[in-house]
């Protein structure tokens, strides 16, 4: 990094957890400021929009996910990376229909908190041509959570699915996956109530004008999954 340091946004209503990210931040070079709960932290970016949000979902006063649709109604917001100690499903479901660019699971690995970070801020600055509120909102349920397996600590980043078969799926995240990488991809399916998953191999990536273009392969799943996955994408479960 060159010229003035990126600037963060820590929010967290835990003192210790605070200062141990900031900490780890300002020792890799950017600037940070913190907020002790969600109402803060959006006086805070109104006043100073950050390059990054680090949030935490379940704080007093306004929690991470209050703070995340505030945002959706504000212009030009900054990307937000959400910190949770609440269940997977949980916390994929509800940061996924929010707005969230990814989020992490506590307690942190240090390796992969920079990695997303870093992911992150790069993401939002390659990304062109920004969607509607409209066009964002008929998107989310081709939403989905995509996660290096493997990879201990490993950040969950979530983007668009465009294209599912039965041989390969093509999903768009904030930053790119290495070629070869075994991942683990689940779709929020509001028609069905609950998240569908399968595994697959990164077989290639391409940058586009909303991030990252991935195709995978090699893809495994259970028979229901794929029954389920397949009709909601128009593919007759036959063809499975």
């Amino acid at each position: 990094m060159s010229g003035e340091p990126e600037q963060i946004l820590v929010v967290d209503d835990d003192e210790d957890v605070r200062k141990t990210i900031a900490n780890i931040l300002q020792g890799a070079g950017y600037g940070v400021q913190t907020a002790e709960d969600g109402a803060v932290a959006l006086t805070s970016i109104r006043v100073s929009r950050p390059d990054l949000v680090l949030l935490d979902a379940v704080m007093p006063v306004l929690d991470g996910f209050a703070v995340l649709r505030a945002l959706r109604t504000t212009p030009d917001p900054p990307p937000v990376v959400g910190i949770t100690a609440i269940s997977d499903h949980e916390a994929f479901a509800r940061f996924l229909t929010t707005g969230a660019v990814a989020y992490v699971s506590k307690p942190i690995a240090v390796r992969q908190l920079l990695q997303v970070v870093r992911q992150a801020i790069d993401g939002a600055r390659q990304q062109r041509g920004p969607r509607s509120a409209e066009q964002g909102e008929a998107l989310r349920e081709h939403m989905v959570g995509v996660r290096v397996l493997g990879v201990a600590g490993a950040p969950t980043l979530l983007g668009e699915m465009k294209e599912v078969t039965p041989d390969l799926a093509r999903v768009i995240l904030i930053a790119p996956l290495e070629v070869g990488s075994r991942v683990r991809v689940v779709l929020h399916v509001s028609i069905a109530g609950r998240a569908l998953g399968f595994e697959a191999t990164v077989q290639w990536c391409a940058a586009g004008p909303h991030g990252f273009v991935h195709g995978l392969g090699a893809l495994q799943a259970s028979k229901e999954a794929w029954d389920r996955l397949l009709s909601f994408h128009g593919v007759p479960a036959g063809d499975a």
